[in-house]
């Protein structure tokens, strides 16, 4: 599967959007960079690799609230989806993979979301076939206001959430790290489900538990308010913040 190195470079690289069509048509709470990330993390998370080979989704759907959307030049809106679909292209060559289909990115607008926030889809398509001929995979990206609403306490030390996909663990490369030896590198991943924040351990060697009962690798545990984690040995809070 790609490396988590190389999406880091995408995600730095993506800063530079902001100079770029994509940074100066787009004039609102979201930061370009930050449909990138998601776009990125999405693109990720829908890899498949068979025979040595990585194939990604080819069909994206960016859906942003009605003010962000109508944040676009309207008359300009194929200049920022030109400049997604070149950044996505430059990401699967770094990642050594290439499209399950042609490449096509759609911006839409949607009333249930906030400014600032948007929602990422991904699909494959047959490889010559219409869009509308899609098997939509489970891969989506949220940004919810609500998210933001949560964080990760360690002692005295908050670490604020708000992302779709957080991931955990000693590495360098986590978006929380962990300076704990008992902590693995890749320790644990929490994901934004509907209304909550979900935590899967990632086959760490020490273990995470919560609320004192063990998680099994894989196994995807819905998080409460005050639910105490344990990170290998470090003792973590999940808390809502108010």
């Amino acid at each position: 599967m790609p490396s988590v190195n190389g999406i880091d470079r995408f995600e730095a690289l993506a800063e530079q959007i902001v100079e770029g069509a994509f940074g100066k048509l787009f004039r609102s709470p979201l930061h370009p960079s930050e449909v990138m990330r998601r776009l990125a993390r999405v693109m990720e998370d829908g890899a498949l690799e068979q025979n040595g080979h990585v194939t990604f989704p080819n069909c994206f759907s960016v859906w942003l609230s009605r003010d962000d959307f109508d944040a676009l030049n309207a008359r300009q809106v194929e200049s920022p989806v030109s400049e997604i679909e070149r950044w996505l292209r430059f990401l699967a060559e770094d990642l050594s993979g290439d499209f399950a289909g042609p490449l096509e990115v759609t911006l839409r607008p949607e009333d249930k979301l906030r400014p600032g926030d948007m929602e990422v889809t991904a699909a494959r398509s047959s490889a010559n076939g219409p869009s509308t001929d899609t098997r939509e995979i489970e891969v989506v990206a949220s940004g919810s206001a609500e998210a933001k609403n949560w964080a990760l306490s360690v002692g005295e030390q908050l670490l604020p959430l708000g992302q779709p996909i957080v991931r955990v663990g000693r590495g360098l490369e986590n978006d929380i790290i962990l300076d704990d030896s008992s902590v693995s590198r890749c320790h644990l991943e929490l994901r934004w489900r509907q209304n909550g924040y979900c935590l899967t351990d990632q086959g760490s060697s020490n273990g995470t538990e919560v609320n004192g009962r063990p998680i099994e690798p894989g196994e995807e545990v819905p998080l409460l308010a005050g639910d105490q984690i344990r990170v290998g040995g470090l003792q973590v809070a999940f808390d809502h913040l108010d």
